[in-house]
């Protein structure tokens, strides 16, 4: 994702584009949002900075080149695959909705987390969980907070099963391989 690679935010704060059609994170995937950017974004209509999306698709060029790659359509992109590779990846990845009141957190049995205000995962309604690509944390002591800044969320109903079924398959995988979930090995590189 060369989008997180840049480590600014994508999307320009302030009211989404008047027409919806322009409006990438209508869709409430961020992933789906950001590959849509890159691939077919322009900064005047979509109300992206154009600074992080020129610097996303000269990274994101660099890595096409290296792999052999050719420049792929908006319609190549298969996001129940990314997602069930992300679980297959690091189970841990997977957040579930916690309800307090009003407030909405996430967690997989470690810390909560939130989803970031500018998060395309806020417009999904009734959502269950989250896989979490990337997330800052903010703040010092009993104060901090940690939020997701880049979320897809676990599609409904048919979708779900399969997705569900990944988590579990993976941390079979995991466990008949020696590993528990918490070891230093399955922990993802910064």
């Amino acid at each position: 994702m060369s989008v997180l690679s840049v480590g600014r935010p994508l999307f320009l704060p302030g009211p989404p584009p008047e027409d919806a059609h322009d409006d990438l994170r209508l869709g409430g995937c961020d992933v789906t949002a950001f590959v849509r950017a890159v691939r077919e974004g322009r900064p005047d209509v979509h109300r992206v900075s154009g600074f992080v999306l020129a610097e996303a698709r000269r990274i994101r060029g660099r890595l096409r080149r290296l792999q052999g790659l050719d420049d792929a359509s908006a319609e190549d992109f298969d996001r129940d695959a990314l997602l069930r590779a992300a679980i297959a990846a690091d189970p841990r990845a997977v957040h579930v909705v916690r309800t307090r009141g009003r407030s909405v957190t996430f967690s997989n049995g470690g810390t909560e987390v939130e989803l970031a205000r500018e998060s395309a995962a806020k417009n999904v309604r009734d959502l269950e969980a989250v896989v979490v690509f990337d997330s800052r944390a903010f703040g010092a002591g009993r104060e901090t907070r940690i939020l997701i800044t880049c979320a897809a969320a676990i599609p409904s109903r048919g979708s779900r099963a399969r997705v569900w079924g990944a988590i579990a398959s993976s941390r079979c995988a995991s466990r008949k391989a020696g590993c528990s979930r918490r070891s230093s090995a399955s922990t993802p590189s910064a």
